[in-house]
């Protein structure tokens, strides 16, 4: 299988147009079937969707979250908020989206000089050697790691909430006048060895203040990073997909080329090993691939199983030393033994 990751995937979307401003709602007259060339990315779209076409393997792209709490991606949706890019993706893939209401945003590149010059940096400090094989004088792990930070928790702030504030004061006449205020709550208070109250509460004032109002934010560049996601699936073929996550894909074809760079942001990038698709025999037991050391007398060895939870293949790789090696019925008959694991293992080839 071929194992693909995106680099950087949240903070390449966060190069693109964001939503800005307070948003203009607008409720059409009737419902209206969604045209590619009237939806823009950045717009919020109030619309059902339905499967039109007839790839019997295709996986959707809208997520649905359902009233037991759990997001779910059907065929037909019912009435629910999306953003444009991914309806627009919703359309390529043979959807028919009718729309009722919308709220239109400006647009401006809020946070692309932010994302491209960290990802930069990173790329600058995150290998100890070049691609040449000389060492990078650069290098610093700690670094990469805290731009990574940076990099991949910004877009979630803006959809937290401030529930709870803290202060300390040096007297109860001071925590009493406060508390007394109508928008607080009190939750609770700890009493310092000097005497101070170090007070935690709750601010009704901050509801309309808090950064969670910027939540729009956090939904469209999760919205955009899904979007990037549905497009490699639908280029690869929906049937050749065995798994798929936030930011990676396993499929037994090659992804395009055109959507393949190792470093750049945004692009997909090859990782450095491939996964086998599992073969079983006539019993239902797992097949195994063997591989000889020369240099010893161990074995190292392979097994595959698909675990259902994951939806792809996972392998165990192992190495024994020969036990007992027959010739049976002409066949190489090897006996693996594992001190480890404890195991025994026949293997025929």
């Amino acid at each position: 299988l071929w194992y693909s990751d995106l680099n950087s995937s949240y903070p390449s979307s966060m190069t693109s147009e964001m939503p800005e401003g307070e948003g203009k709602h607008i409720v059409f007259n009737k419902p209206i079937t969604l045209q590619m060339a009237g939806i823009y990315d950045h717009y919020l779209y109030k619309a059902t969707s339905s499967y039109k076409g007839g790839d019997k393997f295709y996986i959707p792209n809208l997520l649905i979250k359902r009233p037991d709490g759990t997001n779910r991606a059907m065929l037909d949706t019912p009435s629910a908020w999306h953003w444009g890019v991914e309806l627009k993706e919703a359309i390529i893939a043979g959807c028919e989206v009718v729309a009722t209401e919308s709220v239109y945003f400006k647009s401006g590149m809020t946070f692309k000089e932010y994302a491209e010059s960290l990802y930069a940096e990173r790329l600058k400090v995150k290998n100890e050697y070049n691609a040449d094989g000389t060492k990078n004088i650069h290098y610093n792990k700690a670094r990469a790691e805290f731009i990574k930070l940076l990099l991949n928790s910004l877009y979630g702030k803006f959809g937290q909430n401030i529930k709870f504030s803290t202060i300390t004061f040096k007297n109860v006449q001071e925590w009493e006048e406060h508390m007394s205020q109508p928008h607080i709550s009190y939750r609770s208070h700890e009493i310092l060895k000097n005497g101070y109250i170090h007070c935690s509460f709750y601010d009704k004032t901050m509801d309309d203040n808090s950064i969670g109002q910027l939540v729009r934010l956090s939904s469209y560049i999760a919205a955009l990073s899904r979007t990037k996601l549905a497009i490699i699936m639908r280029r690869v073929g929906y049937e050749h997909i065995y798994y798929c996550d936030t930011d990676s894909i396993f499929c037994d074809v090659e992804p395009p080329k055109d959507l393949i760079d190792q470093t750049k942001l945004g692009f997909w990038k090859k990782e450095d090993f491939t996964v086998k698709i599992p073969k079983f025999d006539d019993a239902g037991e797992p097949m195994l691939d063997i591989y000889e050391d020369q240099k010893t007398t161990n074995y190292s060895f392979d097994v595959c199983a698909v675990e259902a939870d994951f939806l792809a293949p996972k392998c165990y790789k192992y190495k024994c030393r020969i036990t007992k090696l027959t010739d049976s019925t002409g066949d190489r008959y090897v006996q693996l033994e594992d001190d480890e694991y404890g195991l025994q293992i026949p293997y025929t080839f």
